[in-house]
């Protein structure tokens, strides 16, 4: 393998630009960048290096197959969409960033499920397979949970440990210092159906006592979404932690 891989990147939001951006600074042999239609400062990083890049999706991806020779690496740095094994076999290898310690808190809003279930919470970069965040795990990192954690504040601080162990390892990945071991068997999986069925619940429903604190924080990520208890007439009630004007 040469030094500078050729390597495909899907790169979106906060992680996508910052490991981009690294990447381009190591002078790392980017063949292409698929980023998602709102990344504009990802789109405007790309056409100031001049690195070809391309809205990620399947017309895109299925030009890009068709026209271009295999890869060493694919590098999915935060990008939503599940890529399919056509793609995946197109890399030799495929590195994915996941916010949680995996086996635990595989899917979807691992920030929201670790303070709601007590799980240990943290960040992971792991070999991408068709199933999701099944693969071998090549380095990991503890986040810590505060008690007054809300599910936005926790999932803050799992992007940047996301962005520093990437940067951190990512040199002995390639160079094959670090090498993947399976993930343990055991853990836990969520999808976003859970966590919307777990954050709306009706009145007669919810948790009580510290169960419920962990309830409302978990879900808590205002100003967009909290949890939410519905009352017998249809009436919606929302649960957030209020702002005392101390700092996060």
């Amino acid at each position: 393998m040469s030094i500078h891989s050729n390597t495909i990147v899907f790169a979106s939001k906060k992680v996508g630009y910052s490991c981009l951006k690294y990447l381009f600074e190591i002078n790392e042999n980017i063949v292409q960048v698929f980023v998602g239609e709102d990344d504009e400062d990802i789109k405007s990083l790309c056409e100031e290096i001049g690195s070809e890049w391309a809205i990620c999706n399947q017309v895109n991806i299925a030009r890009f197959l068709a026209s271009s020779s295999r890869v060493d690496w694919l590098l999915n740095l935060w990008s939503s969409p599940i890529l399919g094994e056509e793609i995946l076999a197109f890399a030799d290898k495929r590195l994915n960033i996941h916010p949680g310690l995996v086996p635990n808190c595989r899917g979807n809003d691992s920030a929201a499920w670790c303070i709601r279930k007590g799980i240990p919470a943290g960040v992971s970069l792991i070999e991408m397979e068709a199933e999701l965040d099944a693969g071998g795990i090549y380095s990991q990192r503890v986040v810590d949970v505060k008690p007054s954690d809300t599910g936005k504040q926790l999932h803050f601080r799992q992007i940047d440990a996301c962005i520093e162990l990437f940067i951190q390892d990512w040199l002995k990945i390639r160079a094959g210092k670090i090498v993947t071991h399976p993930q343990p068997k055991g853990g836990s999986y969520f999808t976003r159906n859970n966590t919307n069925k777990d954050r709306i619940r009706k009145l007669q429903d919810l948790p009580s006592g510290e169960d419920f604190a962990r309830w409302a924080r978990a879900h808590d990520f205002s100003p967009s979404t909290c949890a939410e208890f519905v009352l017998p007439d249809g009436q919606i009630f929302e649960v957030r932690k209020k702002n005392l004007g101390v700092p996060d």
